[in-house]
Order: C-alpha cells, then sequence, then structure tokens
C-alpha cells in the first residue's frame, strides 16, 4: 500500500473515481426530485431516471469495447466526458421535453462505464499482483463519491432551493 501510494497515476485515477462517483449519484439520487419539482409528473421522472439506468448497460460494454480495443485511460476519460454532457444536458434541456429522455441515455452512458473504471485500470497500470488490495484503495474514493454526491447535492438545494447550484457543481467535478 505505501509503494501505492507514493505512485501518482494512483492519485490521479482515485480523485477522478471520487469525483465522477460524487457527480454520478448526486443526479441520480436527485433526478426524479428536480423533475417533478419542475412539473414533470412522477411516471415521465421515474421513466427518465429508468432510461439512465437501462442506458448503463450498453455504457459497461462500451467501456469495456474501448478498454479492449484502445485503454482503460480513454474509456474512463470517455465515461466522465458522457456523464458531465449528461449533467450539463440536464442544465440546458426544459424538463418537459423528450430531449430529457436523450440527456438520460447519454448520462446513463457514462454511469454505467464508470463501474468498468477500477477494475481495467487495476489490471493496465497496476498489473496482476495484489489485485486485491489495489481495488480495495481505489474503491475507498469510490465510496467517498457516491455517499458524498447525493448528501451535498441534498444540502445545496436545502440551502438555495434550486437544482442548478449543485448540478453545476457537479458538472464541474465531472470536467
Amino acid at each position: 500500500a505505501r509503494q501505492l501510494l507514493r505512485m501518482p497515476m494512483f492519485w490521479i485515477f482515485g480523485i477522478s473515481l471520487f469525483f465522477a462517483a460524487h457527480s454520478m449519484l448526486a443526479i441520480q439520487q436527485h433526478l426524479v426530485l428536480y423533475l417533478t419539482g419542475q412539473g414533470v409528473a412522477a411516471p415521465r421522472a421515474a421513466l427518465a431516471l429508468s432510461t439512465a439506468i437501462w442506458s448503463s448497460a450498453v455504457g459497461k460494454l462500451l467501456s469495456g469495447a474501448t478498454c479492449d480495443r484502445f485503454s482503460a485511460r480513454l474509456a474512463m476519460i470517455l465515461s466522465v466526458l458522457y456523464v458531465g454532457l449528461g449533467v450539463a444536458g440536464v442544465l440546458a434541456v426544459a424538463p418537459g421535453s423528450d430531449l430529457i429522455f436523450a440527456v438520460a441515455v447519454i448520462f446513463g452512458f457514462g454511469y454505467g462505464g464508470i463501474f468498468n473504471a477500477s477494475p481495467t485500470i487495476v489490471f493496465e497500470y497496476f498489473g496482476t499482483q495484489k489485485v486485491g488490495a489495489v481495488m480495495g484503495l481505489l474503491l475507498v474514493f469510490f465510496g467517498l463519491g457516491t455517499a458524498s454526491g447525493g448528501l451535498l447535492a441534498g444540502y445545496l438545494f436545502d440551502q438555495v432551493h434550486r437544482y442548478s447550484v449543485p448540478f453545476l457543481l457537479d458538472l464541474a467535478l465531472a470536467a
């Protein structure tokens, strides 16, 4: 673990996983609340979230294919890009518009792809020795991001009473 903690690549990937997970979970946990707060019917808001989650399966496949053909780094970059585009889309598209479903698909691609990031990065950049320790340490970043994303988004919403502030923060973190 000491050797790993001295590697800049470990910190780059770990912090990237934290920010991506933070942004993903903030949107995932607050999308329905945001949409219904903007006057979208609850079933339609839930369908938008379901579209994002279903699209994450395709995102996992795309990320895996990108890892196999190119690199884990490119797959992670593309996944974070999809998350960022999804967050930007949520901010830019009218909540009641049918385009919200296209935004959900784009977000879902990134959401699914991030889940492939940790294991593929471990094997590509850190090798096959001590996989458990490396995965465990990287997943700490992921866990902290998922735990803080929804919480911070909810806190910020409670302070300012609009979702643009936490969603803009999530866009900045994804970037």
